[in-house]
Parts: structure tokens; sequence; C-alpha cells
């Protein structure tokens, strides 16, 4: 039997305050724990990553990028710690690239969190 090595995941946290939110956290586990439930996560290694505080979003995105990209890893899920995505959210996400080989992202579409509410993606 051919033993294929499996692609990494990233779950790449970015919060720069003294700690997590609860509720953030809670979710995290409820996602990683799905991930283990679906019958893909075979395919895949998984691993979470956090830059420490006391940088700007904007710099632990890109400690975190560097590191993720120097430790092989081939997909890098990025969650702020202000959102909180489905359980199943690893399933859609390799989901949307196993079933579309061409694409090289995926993103979630977010809005303002003030008037005029305007949709943003990353």
């Amino acid at each position: 039997m051919e033993n294929k090595k499996r692609e990494k995941i990233a779950i790449c946290l970015v919060n720069n305050h003294n700690q997590f939110n609860a509720k953030f956290m809670m979710n995290l586990m409820g996602i990683v724990s799905e991930f283990y439930l679906w019958e893909g996560s075979d395919r895949y290694e998984l691993n979470v990553l956090h830059q420490s505080k006391g940088y700007s979003v904007a710099d632990l995105r890109e400690h975190l990028d560097f590191n993720a990209v120097e430790a092989g890893y081939d997909y890098l899920l990025w969650l702020d710690s202000d959102v909180l995505p489905p359980r199943k959210l690893l399933e859609i996400f390799m989901g949307n690239f196993e079933s579309n080989p061409g694409i090289e992202a995926v993103s979630g579409l977010y809005f303002w969190k003030s008037y005029p509410f305007c949709p943003q993606f990353y």
C-alpha cells in the first residue's frame, strides 16, 4: 500500500489582546473536533498556529504567514478572534479546494462593523 504524504493545514489565529475570548476558543475546539469526525481528515495534517501579542494585526499576519510557509504548510486558514465560523468550516474550506483544483484562495464575506455596513473581503 502506497504511503502518501498528507497535506498540511494551518489554522492561523490572529489576536493582539491579552487572551482569547472564551466563546471564540469554544468555537475553535468545535471546528477542530468536527474536522477529525470528517471522513476526509485522514488526508491532512492539522495544526493551530498563533503569534504572541505585542504586534499590530498586520504584523501578526506577516509573522504567521512567514512561519507557516517556512514550516511547509499547504493551506492557511486565517481566523480572527472576532468571528465564530461554522463547526464544519474545515470540511467546507477543503471541499472548495478539492472540487475546484484551479482555485488558490477561498474567502468569507465580511461587513463593516458600523453603518453603512458595506461588504468587504480579503
